[in-house]
């Protein structure tokens, strides 16, 4: 699987071009981390994920679950 694929399944496209970017610079920050790991293409996906995930949570999905319920509904 690619990385941008996996950025784009939970961001826009210009979100998951940043994310894959920054993922970029965080494994060129942390080369040796990486290299040092057991699994250097795990470490890799971890990061990607963590990137991911983050932007996923300031971003805001374009979908939401649980669905909120309105407020005319409420008991």
């Amino acid at each position: 699987m690619d990385y941008h694929l996996f950025a784009q399944a939970f961001l826009d496209d210009d979100q998951s071009d940043a994310a894959v970017c920054d993922t970029f610079d965080i494994l060129w920050l942390s080369w040796d981390d990486a290299l040092a790991s057991q699994d250097t293409c795990r470490y890799g996906w971890n990061v990607l994920r963590a990137t991911v995930m983050a932007r996923t949570a300031t971003a805001g999905p374009s979908w939401a679950w649980p669905p909120s319920t309105p407020s005319s509904c409420s008991p």
